[in-house]
């Protein structure tokens, strides 16, 4: 819904992959962009690893004020002030 209605409010937006390997054997492996708003909230999209790269890079060419990639400071950083992780 933000994404075409609002995307002045996305301010951060990272992904994270996980790959399941029980004795390891690569069984599944699985994807999530996070969408992380102004209000504090978030939307997320599941994908293949790859759809994510892909995601991630039109993301960036469509949320130019947006900041990409996690970290523990940029969590610290939205969780005190949303605003401090536009660009």
């Amino acid at each position: 819904y933000k994404l075409y209605n609002s995307p002045e409010q996305v301010v951060w937006i990272y992904h994270s992959i996980v790959i399941s390997m029980p004795f390891g054997v690569k069984t599944f492996s699985r994807g999530t962009v996070y969408l992380n708003t102004m209000d504090g909230k978030y939307d997320f999209i599941q994908a293949s690893p790859k759809d994510c790269e892909e995601l991630m890079n039109f993301f960036r060419m469509r949320f130019t004020s947006a900041t990409f990639g996690h970290s523990t400071e940029k969590e610290q950083l939205y969780r005190a002030n949303p605003e401090l992780l536009r660009k």
